[in-house]
């Protein structure tokens, strides 16, 4: 029988904190914002992004412009979007700017943002067309799945460099795996998997007799520990902390396919601070912006190679997204995700 061991991801509550940093005039293309001349308006960003990534973010932004940002600490997309739901009921959202890893609320509600081909952005035009979402959000963090492993444990003749060598039987009773079931992204890996390679690859996966977890996080800190030797599907962010306290592992982004997700991000429609609005999404649009964020987490970037970001595989797109929803492809096809998940013995 298969040894299976669950661990939860701790839950985060959403607060607001304000963040405070000096405001000094930035200069080169960074935006200025609204307001008058003595000084500019405040932005509030609701985010399902990790607060190390806001901590770099917002002190970089306030620098740069004349304007204030309020940034609420991460929730996950799913709770975020009901938060959101239940303000729009109650008469209008308490933000501006939504940030957050799930177009489906862009494509079911596209009334509650505004069209940024519309508001004059300075840096929207030249921002790569592959990044804007139905001109209602647009790409500031790509998070490129993959997997990790104890280069300590790991011999050199067995070290993975594609999805398909962790079916080494080297990684038999030696593989952690992150649960499709936990999250969208993770089983969006799993319909990806089986699109590529068939019903035999996630067959070849659970015959490793692999270890679950609920979230590539722990997953990776046992990894670290040596409980196991590799993790498959996590993204940089689950073990960058990790290896900058010296942990003896590698995070390898995953490719033919490529895997992962983006965060996209927009403004409510209704906004009572448009000018500090659009002074927030022009400045991540920059390189400086998008080398900060990458400061905070461990993520690529959709201009390029950015310093301080992931160099992404040449050619490497996030998992593909149902244009009409924003929803992962696949993952609300029940036949499919049910193969899935029988191939990985998890039905």
């Amino acid at each position: 029988m298969k040894r299976i061991r669950t661990i939860a991801a701790a839950g985060v509550a959403l607060s607001v904190v304000f963040v405070a940093a000096a405001c000094s005039s930035g200069g080169g293309t960074s935006p200025t914002g609204g307001g008058d001349a003595t000084g500019g308006g405040t932005v509030t960003v609701y985010t399902s992004e990790l607060l190390s990534y806001s901590q770099q973010i917002d002190p970089a932004f306030m620098a740069a412009t004349n304007d204030q940002v309020i940034t609420a600490p991460r929730v996950v997309a799913a709770d975020l979007i009901q938060r959101v739901g239940a303000e729009q009921a109650s008469g209008g959202v308490q933000a501006d700017v939504l940030q957050i890893a799930d177009k489906s609320i862009y494509a079911e509600h596209p009334e509650w943002f505004m069209d940024l081909s519309t508001l004059g952005l300075e840096n929207y035009d030249a921002y790569p067309s592959d990044a804007k979402w139905q001109d209602k959000c647009i790409t500031t963090v790509i998070q490129a799945g993959g997997f990790v492993y104890n280069k300590s444990l790991v011999d050199a003749a067995h070290v993975p460099d594609t999805w398909e060598d962790l079916l080494d039987p080297y990684f038999k009773d030696k593989l952690a795996l992150t649960d499709p079931r936990s999250s969208a992204p993770y089983m969006a890996w799993a319909i990806n998997m089986l699109d590529t390679f068939g019903d035999d690859y996630l067959k070849g996966i659970a015959a490793q007799n692999p270890v679950l977890f609920d979230s590539a996080s722990p997953a990776a800190q046992d990894v670290a520990a040596g409980a196991h030797l590799a993790n498959v599907q996590g993204f940089a962010s689950n073990s960058s902390e990790l290896i900058k306290q010296g942990a003896p592992l590698v995070w390898v982004p995953g490719s033919e396919p490529s895997t992962g997700q983006v965060t996209c991000t927009g403004i409510f429609a209704g906004t009572k601070n448009l000018d500090a609005a659009k002074a927030y999404l022009d400045f991540l649009m920059t390189p400086e912006a998008q080398s900060a964020g990458c400061e905070g987490i461990a993520a690529g970037s959709p201009l390029g190679n950015i310093p301080n970001c992931i160099e992404l595989p040449a050619g490497w797109t996030p998992t593909p997204v149902d244009p009409e929803t924003g929803q992962f492809v696949g993952v609300d096809d029940q036949a499919k995700v049910e193969r899935a998940l029988s191939d990985l013995g998890l039905q």
